[in-house]
């Protein structure tokens, strides 16, 4: 996804990309070398799909697949990003693992920390994701 957001950005000669909080922070690396920025917002294709739609962001999706590219519609649709992928590919005369190997690798540990509900709403409230109002809280 990190790969394919940058082809997007270099496409559109900059903008911005939409993922959620789960998503590695190579999405930020590679948005970067494009000269584009990512707003983040909670877990779920609604909320990508949202923020995309809101501000004019160039691509968009989530770590498990769900790619939404808002030129030709805000739902996920995996048989249309495969097709953009064999697109993008065949246009940059890459494979697929040539395309991929600028991308940085993260490890990413997941893991549920307990911990009572009125500091997850102020770790919310101080987190830098995208929200319907400004951009300092989770959508």
């Amino acid at each position: 996804m990190a790969a394919y957001a940058a082809l997007e950005l270099k496409r559109s000669g900059g903008g911005t990309i939409v993922t959620n909080v789960e998503a590695s922070m190579c999405v930020e690396t590679m948005a970067n070398t494009q000269g584009g920025k990512v707003i983040r917002t909670k877990v779920g294709d609604i909320y990508v799909s949202e923020a995309i739609k809101q501000t004019g962001a160039v691509f968009g999706g989530e770590p498990c697949g769900a790619w939404v590219h808002p030129k030709h519609h805000y739902c996920p649709d995996g048989p249309l990003s495969a097709a953009l992928m064999l697109k993008a590919l065949e246009e940059e005369k890459q494979e697929f693992k040539q395309f991929i190997s600028s991308v940085p690798e993260y490890i990413t540990r997941r893991e549920n920390i307990s911990c009572k509900n009125e500091r997850k709403y102020l770790a919310v409230n101080k987190d830098r994701c995208f929200s319907k109002n400004r951009f300092s809280r989770l959508y």
